[in-house]
């Protein structure tokens, strides 16, 4: 601790009188040195936090935006271009990569969402304009990066965010999907990527002019562009993928696909899977469906698509001629997909891996209420044992089975949500629709994957979301229906104080710990006392996520069951019974084949003959 003396490299520097003051301990000196270093970096720490990100990737430079949040600073690049515009020759045809740039390109905008139809059918929902983006393009094949602010040396935990929308709808641009809080709160990367629905992604012929699975190999694309480039903007490329509905559906077909199996390590899944009715296509339907489609927008010639024409269509007009009820969803390709997703799976020839999955607790809603909105108008609150007939036979139609198999689900779905005895009211008759729908379109689909994926030595978590906001804008009887788990895990009740509540808030910070405990560690919970067992076919264990202590779920599996019965005898509508099926639903009270069916119903169900004259006269003709 000898004092020393500040000598400067220039005589007379410092006036004789300041020199006492100068003579410190080492000790000191360095403490201050120490000190002002630290104030340095911190200062060169804000300004560079300040100015705008700019990142040098494989495909050129990138310049990025800084957010500011309560929980830190979030780093985003919005609309990165992963591949070439698939226009003009490239319109159905696997996409290309996108070729290096000069210069530094801006990526401060939202992209357009990929061309979609805007099914206003869906307005009985009052949340329905918040699925739809405003802004549309063929030119979409886009992703944006989200990057915690505070540390741009660590590599972070990556989540791949696919959004969902059934194959014919959706965006990353949706205020749904914004994961600013999820990034911050957690310090994890999200890469979000678009890709084509509907027709410009799936439509098939079985040629290299529009092979099926375009959208698919455009989340391929995106896949191996974010493993080449995540490092450069601090994150891991231990890719973990999460989706919900037909984003799920897309994790599971990277799982099932040996082209994926190198590109990702963990998968997330939400209400969706490969074996929901909508999730896969055979392809004889597929080119029928294609046929069927460009008959419609005047591009078939003596029965043979006309593909020149096809490409000559602007894409509104294109998309508007898709007037089945029937959706292009993936198919056998020969390349990316070999054999029905369901044959694979079962027989264990998949990527093992660990998932974690779950379903909301109504997932048939709105998924009934549109249906049945094609009919007549429900009075939901007051649902009867009519209504449930006429969600019946509306399924029956679709699958094509026998009045014997669909009396033996319905009859189930009655018993286990009201038994006869007890008396049944509007409530048991409404969630036994919902239930039979929701098992239909969603929850056996995921429910008989992830088994398949537990028998093929994948580990699985399974969770149940049934929590309902008090601020939530649907009516009650539409509970917690598909999607409503979406914003709890982005953290919106953080980002949107006004429109959520403090239990909200609460739900919100768990389901991202444990989303993100997932990503981070391969198990959903990490704090002490905390408990998840795994998934299996002896053990149906679940978490449940809600907030009240107080509610229940119906687990689905003995449900599946009964649709696995009547598995071998579904004969799902084709392409080519559409005619049959419109006039089916046109002339409900006319034929006899549905005068048949009345007969029935009216035996089983005694006031649904009273509903049909009511209201379906009134509203179908």
């Amino acid at each position: 601790n000898s004092p020393i003396f500040y000598r400067p490299a220039s005589k007379n520097i410092i006036p004789r009188c300041l020199q006492p003051i100068m003579s410190i301990s080492a000790q000191c000196l360095n403490s201050v040195l120490n000190l002002l270093s630290s104030c340095l970096v911190l200062a060169i720490s804000a300004v560079s936090q300040t100015e705008p990100p700019v990142v040098m990737t494989t495909s050129g430079a990138v310049r990025g935006k800084t957010i500011y949040h309560d929980d830190g600073l979030v780093k985003a690049w919005l609309g990165i271009p992963f591949a070439t515009p698939p226009v003009g020759p490239l319109r159905f045809k696997p996409a290309l990569e996108v070729p290096p740039w000069e210069g530094i390109r801006d990526a401060l905008t939202q992209p357009p969402g990929c061309y979609q139809t805007d099914d206003t059918s869906y307005n009985v929902v009052p949340t329905s304009h918040m699925w739809s983006p405003t802004n549309m393009s063929e030119d979409c094949l886009y992703l944006n990066i989200y990057v915690p602010g505070n540390n741009v040396i660590q590599q972070y935990p990556t989540v791949v965010w696919i959004h969902g929308g059934a194959y014919y709808k959706g965006a990353i641009s949706l205020d749904m999907y914004n994961p600013e809080v999820l990034v911050a709160r957690e310090k994890v990367v999200v890469v979000s990527i678009q890709y084509r629905v509907a027709a410009l992604g799936f439509l098939y012929l079985g040629s290299s002019e529009a092979p099926g699975n375009v959208g698919l190999l455009d989340q391929t694309l995106a896949l191996e562009w974010i493993k080449r480039n995540i490092r450069a903007f601090g994150g891991s490329e231990e890719l973990t993928l999460m989706g919900e509905s037909a984003g799920s559906a897309s994790v599971a077909y990277h799982v099932i696909s040996k082209h994926s199996w190198d590109l990702f390590d963990r998968g997330i899944m939400q209400s969706g899977s490969p074996h929901s009715p909508w999730g896969y296509v055979d392809p004889t339907e597929a080119l029928q469906l294609t046929e069927y489609f460009a008959g419609n927008v005047g591009c078939l010639v003596l029965h043979q698509v006309d593909m020149d024409c096809l490409r000559a269509l602007p894409p509104d007009q294109l998309l508007a001629g898709d007037q089945s009820i029937l959706y292009f969803a993936p198919t056998i390709d020969g390349d990316f997909l070999t054999e029905d997703p369901r044959v694979t799976a079962e027989r264990g020839d998949t990527k093992k891996t660990r998932i974690l999955a779950g379903l909301v607790q109504n997932e048939g809603m709105p998924a009934l209420e549109y249906m049945l909105s094609k009919l007549y108008p429900a009075d939901y609150p007051h649902f009867s044992e009519a209504d449930y007939a006429a969600t019946t036979f509306l399924v029956q139609q679709y699958l094509r089975v026998s009045d014997q198999n669909i009396s033996h689900l319905s009859d189930y779905y009655l018993d286990r949500y009201g038994p006869l005895g007890a008396g049944r009211g509007s409530w048991d008759y409404l969630s036994a629709a919902a239930g039979l729908v929701g098992d239909w379109l969603v929850s056996c689909g995921l429910v008989d994957f992830v088994l398949s994926a537990v028998d093929s030595g994948s580990q699985v978590y399974f969770y149940y979301f049934n929590h309902r906001s008090d601020h939530s804008p649907v009516q009650d009887y539409m509970g917690v229906m598909h999607g409503d788990e979406l914003p709890y895990q982005f953290g919106l009740p953080w980002l949107l104080q006004a429109n959520y509540t403090d239990q909200d808030r609460t739900l919100s910070s768990t389901i991202m710990r444990f989303w993100m405990n997932f990503v981070k560690f391969g198990h959903p919970v990490s704090e002490p006392g905390d408990h998840w067992s795994s998934y299996s076919r002896s053990n149906y264990d679940f978490k449940l996520l809600e907030t009240q202590g107080k509610t229940f779920v119906t687990p689905r599996e003995l449900f599946c069951e009964r649709w696995n019965d009547i598995r071998p005898y579904i004969n799902i509508i084709k392409t080519k019974d559409m005619a049959w099926f419109k006039m089916n639903m046109v002339v409900l009270v006319a034929t006899r084949r549905v005068s048949g069916m009345l007969n029935w119903l009216s035996t089983k169900y005694r006031d649904f003959t009273s509903l049909l004259g009511s209201n379906v006269l009134a509203h179908v003709f």
